[in-house]
């Protein structure tokens, strides 16, 4: 099962980007190419890592 959660932006994320943030269609591209192996049988799960207790 693979789990799904919005990029969050923050200074570790943007570092690793080398200050270049996506913009709204990069991201909502990446989520689509996870969300599309549903089509071959593999669970995808949004998952919103603000509602999560650990």
């Amino acid at each position: 099962m693979i789990y799904l959660s919005e990029l969050s932006e923050n200074e570790r994320f943007l570092s690793a980007l080398k200050d270049k943030p996506m913009t709204s269609q990069e991201k909502y591209d990446e989520m689509f190419k996870f969300k599309s192996l549903s089509s071959f049988g593999v669970p995808v799960v949004d998952y919103n890592l603000t509602e999560a207790v650990y």
